[in-house]
């Protein structure tokens, strides 16, 4: 039998600062700064033969450039390995010229680039990283092959995928206790130890705003199918107003703007999209004195009126007949009317159908929302609508970051 070969440790610890190594200094698994000198010369450099070292570099300058936002930037070591020296902007300059923070992202991506299938122990890799480079920093070390243990200070580290695991750490003064954090109360535990106050933490990056739990359910459906990869609960969160209370809320940025009998939405948090029903669409009736109010003290874009009577005018025919055709045995249409409650414009030959969507919404909702595909979204202005808020959650994730695609302009109509 072949016995499993174990992955080769690597440990990073908290002092970390690129300089020529010293004669004193351990070399193999252990990163400190002071090895990544000659390790980058010898990818710059590398023997005939061995051409893919050099590629490691290329792919250590784009990880650093991604994590910067610095096209231009690129990495070399002098022929006497006394220094690191970056180029960008047609500067040619010192690594040590740039900012401690500088010299942590050379360090990491470097030694992680270097190091493939390794155990990597990191400690505090938060030092000198600003919130939005930290979680950068996650992003890429899930791109490595490697295995990693990583300790620290910070709440950043607490937002992570089914591939992490979280363990707190604590000393009473006579042992150590270690805690698998696998529950939203031992996540709040940790954040009381990191004494981390809820004026420190925007604990969701920003707020959609809706009537009740079955438009939840349908806006889920619609993130799912444009951007599988944003999760309700990290990169956003959707909060129940009430439709009757909406006349109690207040949009207002400014908190003179705000009358002392309305609550401010944006209070709770910044980040905030508010959906609200149309409900009228006879000719003679134009918003409520409400809905004026709120659209007009919202950014703009930031407040979603439907443009049918309600949400549930956003579902398609076709995926109304796909859930109804698997609850009833007659044959059933759907004339879809803009203007109509949902169950008004469900018919069997002609007739309506006794189908009590308002007595189970949620429930109803779930069974419908699992017909939904991808080529229902061209429903009204619900593909605009949807664009600009997978806009919006990813400016609120990563607000200095450049997006892929132009922003979708959402225009408001004029009632």
């Amino acid at each position: 039998m072949f016995k499993k070969r174990r992955a080769q440790l690597i440990y990073v610890p908290h002092f970390r600062e690129i300089r020529k190594q010293s004669q004193s200094e351990p070399e193999h698994g252990y990163i400190n700064g002071a090895n990544i000198i000659d390790e980058v010369f010898r990818m710059q450099n590398p023997p005939r033969g061995a051409e893919e070292q050099r590629e490691k570099l290329h792919k250590i300058e784009g990880r650093i450039r991604s994590l910067l936002g610095l096209d231009d930037l690129t990495i070399e070591v002098p022929h006497t390995k006394g220094e690191m020296v970056l180029e960008m902007h047609g500067n040619r300059l010192p690594l040590e010229s740039f900012g401690t923070g500088i010299h942590e992202l050379v360090i990491l991506c470097s030694a992680l680039e270097i190091c493939e299938n390794h155990i990597v122990c990191i400690e505090e890799p938060e030092l000198h990283l600003h919130p939005e480079l930290q979680r950068k920093f996650l992003k890429f070390i899930g791109q490595t092959s490697n295995t990693y243990l990583i300790t620290t200070h910070s709440n950043v580290f607490l937002e992570h995928n089914e591939n992490v695991n979280v363990y707190h750490v604590r000393h009473n003064g006579h042992c150590t206790t270690v805690t698998h954090v696998d529950t939203t109360e031992r996540t709040y535990q940790v954040l009381d130890d990191l004494s981390y106050k809820a004026s420190d933490l925007l604990q969701t990056n920003g707020v959609v705003w809706v009537e009740g739990p079955s438009d939840r359910i349908y806006i889920n459906k619609w993130l799912s199918l444009l951007s599988p990869d944003l999760m309700e609960g990290i990169h956003y969160c959707i909060m129940f107003y009430g439709g009757r209370l909406v006349s109690h809320l207040s949009m207002a940025i400014e908190p003179e703007a705000v009358a002392k009998d309305l609550i401010p939405l944006l209070k709770i948090n910044r980040n905030a999209i508010i959906v609200m029903d149309r409900d009228r669409l006879k000719p003679s009736q134009g918003l409520s004195e409400t809905k004026k109010r709120i659209e007009s003290e919202t950014k703009k874009g930031n407040c979603w009126i439907t443009e049918g009577r309600e949400i549930e005018n956003y579902l398609s025919a076709r995926a109304l007949e796909e859930f109804l055709h698997s609850r009833f045995d007659s044959d059933i249409t759907c004339e879809y009317d803009p203007k109509k409650k949902l169950q008004d414009w469900i018919t069997d030959g002609g007739e309506n159908i006794s189908f009590d969507y308002q007595g189970n919404k949620v429930k109803f909702a779930r069974e419908i929302a699992d017909s939904i595909q991808e080529e229902d979204l061209d429903q009204l202005d619900l593909k605009k609508r949807m664009r600009y808020m997978v806009k919006c959650i990813r400016e609120w994730n990563e607000p200095a970051s450049r997006l892929s695609e132009e922003p979708s302009h959402v225009n408001e109509d004029d009632d």
